[in-house]
């Protein structure tokens, strides 16, 4: 009896595997001789259409990361694809501030330690059917969303450490650039 179960058991496994690599074949792409075009497709300049609430960050104060002010920011994201490269692009961000509004804080009414980012600041972004991303540890930007045609969403977030750590960040998806013809 023992002996039968086992070989039972040994069946069923096998014919998962088989079944589990015969999907894997399916689900796999015929062809790789097509790449993605997504890059030459989002090139040119996207501007928000709103002004978009950035939030500005430091752990100067307490020494502790923390939200210390916010202020709306107008962005526009010039875009050029990379040569050699169909689903990379350059970006180059441009942005005006509005003033800032403090928030509750440790650093009290006395000045925050926010040090502003530098308009332009350029970063590179990975582009897939309909998904966005950034990674930059050097600069400390990272940026994830998503695209159609004429409209992106994304959510912005920079953080970097010199002597002490400062940057910005939106809300989720709260980035919306809408491209300019």
């Amino acid at each position: 009896m023992r002996r039968e179960w086992s070989r039972f058991l040994l069946a069923g496994i096998l014919a998962v595997t088989v079944s589990a690599c015969q999907l894997a074949e399916s689900l796999s792409p015929t062809t790789t001789d097509a790449p993605l075009t997504a890059a030459r497709q989002l090139e040119g300049t996207w501007n928000t259409a709103a002004p978009v609430t950035f939030y500005y960050q430091t752990d100067f104060c307490s020494g502790e990361r923390e939200t210390v002010a916010r202020a709306l920011w107008n962005v526009t994201w010039v875009m050029t694809a990379v040569q050699g490269f169909e689903n990379v692009l350059d970006v180059e961000m441009r942005f005006s501030r509005g003033s800032s509004v403090a928030l509750q804080s440790s650093c009290g009414s006395g000045g925050n330690g926010w040090v502003p980012l530098v308009s332009p600041t350029f970063f590179r972004m990975s582009v897939s059917s309909s998904a966005i991303g950034a990674s930059d540890a050097n600069q400390g930007i990272q940026v994830g969303g998503s695209y159609t045609t004429d409209l992106m969403s994304a959510t912005w977030v920079h953080y970097e450490c010199i002597i002490y750590c400062t940057g910005e960040f939106t809300l989720d998806r709260e980035l919306k650039l809408v491209r300019q013809r």
